[in-house]
């Protein structure tokens, strides 16, 4: 099973939650949705095999400065923080 943990920025933006992919996603009962309205930075965890980090979330990703990674222990840290995050964000 694969499964698809995601944290929305809500800031601001109410239909996000109510697109057609979010809904769309929302059926498979593998896909968890979360919201948060200050994000720290955006952070895309594929595989646990490498990452993506993105320092200014409120920026077009080509205006932010871009961390790509397949380091195991940034990926370590970066799950970690990404943990952190889940559990403090709003279950939708």
């Amino acid at each position: 099973n694969i499964e698809t943990q995601i944290i929305v920025n809500t800031a601001g933006e109410t239909n996000i939650l109510q697109s057609n992919k979010i809904e769309l996603l929302k059926k498979n009962q593998n896909f968890l949705l979360r919201t948060i309205t200050q994000p720290k930075a955006n952070i895309l965890i594929l595989d646990k095999s490498e990452a993506i980090i993105t320092l200014h979330p409120k920026l077009d990703l080509g205006a932010s400065p871009v961390l790509w990674t397949n380091h195991p222990e940034f990926l370590m840290i970066f799950q970690d923080y990404f943990q952190d995050i889940w559990k403090k964000t709003t279950k939708r």
